[in-house]
């Protein structure tokens, strides 16, 4: 998203702490130089609750892990085989 020039869309869905995560990983992002960040916590089904703000926001490309530990995070730490 830097190198593009895109905004990077983060949401999770039905975490209580979610915002919270949210804007740490925007932290951890802009330590890398700034980049545009959206973040959305939604509510609902996951599937439909993420298929509608994809819509909504009109959003390309979904990259998406089903816990903390997946591959974003093993992105954070430069692992990933």
């Amino acid at each position: 998203a830097r190198k593009a020039g895109t905004k990077l869309h983060l949401a999770m869905v039905g975490k209580p702490h979610g915002a919270a995560y949210l804007e740490n990983v925007v932290r951890r992002l802009d330590e890398g130089g700034p980049v545009a960040c959206r973040t959305a916590v939604l509510a609902g089904d996951p599937v439909a609750a993420l298929a509608a703000y994809v819509r909504e926001a009109s959003i390309g490309l979904v990259v998406a892990e089903s816990h903390r530990r997946g591959l974003l995070s093993r992105l954070w730490r430069h692992s990933v085989a």
